[in-house]
């Protein structure tokens, strides 16, 4: 493979990888704030993420949505269940944090797995997890709510 081929991987990695991060520093802020928050700032980011990237519109949401919304769904469900079952803010979120980084990691060595057999199958994947994740999210919202300080 020539060269450029293998900077352009190394580019879209580490696009993918900023992503994932994105997600977990967005689910870990906004736990606390609901789900509504944290979606319209993962939507602010993969907004920007084009112009970040100089990448083109399609392509950076194919590969920059899927896993920002993994690390994102993961860390804030991560952090409410922890939170229903009477954990310390402090550790709840620090706790979220650091499996919404272990879910990230996962996620990077399954796109390296996958990146020859095109860079979007791992998008695919993540895709098909976060519809799993929304639907536990949907039907444990009630179980999972977070009590307003008065």
């Amino acid at each position: 493979m020539a060269p450029v081929a293998y900077g352009a991987l190394a580019s879209i990695a580490g696009m993918v990888f900023i992503s994932t991060f994105a997600g977990v520093l967005i689910g870990t802020v906004f736990w606390r704030n609901g789900m509504r928050w944290g979606l319209l700032c993962v939507a602010g980011y993969l907004v920007l993420a084009p112009s970040l990237y100089d990448a083109p519109w399609r392509g950076s949401l194919l590969l920059n949505g899927p896993p920002v919304l993994l690390t994102f769904l993961v860390t804030h469900l991560t952090a409410r269940f922890l939170n229903a079952r009477g954990k310390r803010l402090l550790l709840t979120t620090i706790s979220a944090a650091a499996i919404g980084m272990m879910v990230s990691f996962a996620f990077m060595v399954l796109f390296r797995m996958l990146v020859w057999e095109g860079p979007t199958t791992a998008a695919w994947i993540a895709l098909a997890v976060d519809a799993c994740l929304v639907m536990v999210a949907i039907l444990k919202r009630h179980a999972l709510a977070v009590p307003r300080p008065s």
